[in-house]
C-alpha cells in the first residue's frame, strides 16, 4: 500500500512507474479494490486531496479537467518504456475513461496521443496505421477499444519476434 502522505505532486510518469512496479490496479470495472489507489494519486497529482474514506471517484471527475490537461502532456514512448506491458495502456485507459466528457469537447488526448501510438504500432501493421491517421484526420475521439488495438498489435509483434529467436 502506498504512503499518499509521502507524496508531493508526483507527475504523471512517476505514478505510472510507481503503479507499474508495485502492480496497481488498473481495472476500470474492478469490484475489490476500485483502482483507488491510482485514483488517489491522481488527485495528488493534479493537486486535489483524496478522501480517506469517501467517494474519490466522483471527486476525479469532478476535477477531470485538470486531469486531462495533465494526461495531455504524458509522453507514451517513455511511458512505454518505464511501465510493463499491457500496463502502461491501461494507465491511458484510465485517462481517456475519466477525461473523457473534456476530450469530446477538446479532443486534445486524441491529437497527441494517436501519432505517439502510431510510432508504437510499428511499420509493417499499415491497416491499423490508416485507422488511426483517418481517426486523427477527422478529429475523432480515442476510445478504450483503440486501446485494445494497440495493444493487439503490440502483442503481435511481440509474438513475432519471439518466434524469429527459436
Amino acid at each position: 500500500m502506498i504512503n499518499f502522505n509521502s507524496l508531493c505532486y508526483p507527475t504523471l510518469h512517476e505514478i505510472c512507474r510507481l503503479a507499474s512496479h508495485d502492480n496497481w490496479c488498473w481495472n476500470l470495472y474492478c469490484g475489490t479494490c476500485g483502482h483507488q489507489e491510482f485514483i488517489k494519486a491522481l488527485l495528488i497529482n493534479i493537486h486535489v486531496t483524496p478522501y480517506i474514506n469517501g467517494d474519490n471517484k466522483t471527486l476525479l471527475f469532478l476535477n477531470s479537467k485538470s486531469l486531462h490537461k495533465s494526461f495531455a502532456r504524458i509522453s507514451i514512448d517513455k511511458l512505454a518504456r518505464e511501465c510493463k506491458f499491457p500496463n502502461f495502456l491501461g494507465y491511458l485507459g484510465i485517462g481517456l475513461y475519466y477525461t473523457k466528457y473534456h476530450e469530446i469537447q477538446n479532443n486534445i488526448l486524441s491529437k497527441n496521443w494517436i501519432p505517439q501510438l502510431i510510432d508504437l504500432i510499428g511499420k509493417n501493421k499499415q491497416r491499423e496505421i490508416n485507422y488511426f491517421t483517418n481517426k486523427l484526420i477527422a478529429g475523432d475521439v480515442l476510445s478504450l477499444k483503440d486501446l485494445e488495438i494497440i495493444e493487439c498489435c503490440i502483442s503481435h509483434s511481440y509474438n513475432q519476434r519471439k518466434k524469429s529467436y527459436f
